[in-house]
């Protein structure tokens, strides 16, 4: 830019001005992702220096680039970056929260010594029992247990967006008169 500035005398002197006009940083959040309730995740925002998060709701760090993120529901975080030129721009990344899955081992069983008893969990695709001696599948949903001793038995519920949760039931054993 050039001004011109002129007197009354009709006297004038001109100077010069650059402006450079930076431009602004690429802001990127990342992948929006899911996780499951519980879970954290750890965000990735990249093109600058400087690293602002909208909310610290669930972050470890609002001011760095990767922080990690535990929300208790869904949530958009927002970023703000910044360059070396004090050049700022901002994106977004969408965190899903999946709930847990219902898991249900079902209700307690007594057996006989020597008998067996079908175990009937619920709640997800796949189902993975603990301990698995005494079963005759330890990874299938209703397996048939067959226990030396009283034994509770754990089994993990997993749904179909990969969240699990567990539940436990009790196979007891009585002697038979």
């Amino acid at each position: 830019y050039t001004v011109t500035v002129s007197d009354a005398n009709g006297c004038s002197a001109s100077d010069d001005i650059m402006v450079t006009v930076n431009s602004n940083p690429t802001a990127a959040a990342g992948p929006d992702t899911s996780i499951c309730a519980g879970d954290s995740v750890q965000l990735n925002a990249g093109g600058g220096m400087n690293y602002l998060w909208n909310s610290s709701a669930g972050l470890n760090n609002a001011t760095i680039s990767n922080p990690m993120a535990s929300p208790d529901s869904s949530m958009i975080y927002t970023v703000t970056v910044s360059d070396a030129n004090g050049c700022s721009a901002g994106d977004d990344v969408m965190v899903t929260v999946n709930p847990l899955p219902f898991a249900d081992a079902g209700n307690d069983i007594i057996i006989c010594n020597g008998d067996s008893a079908a175990l009937n969990a619920t709640g997800g695709i796949s189902y993975a029992w603990s301990p698995p001696s005494g079963l005759s599948c330890a990874n299938c949903q209703n397996p048939y247990a067959s226990p030396a001793g009283n034994t509770t038995y754990t089994v993990t519920v997993t749904d179909a967006k990969g969240c699990s949760k567990t539940d436990d039931v009790l196979v007891e054993i009585v002697n038979s008169i």
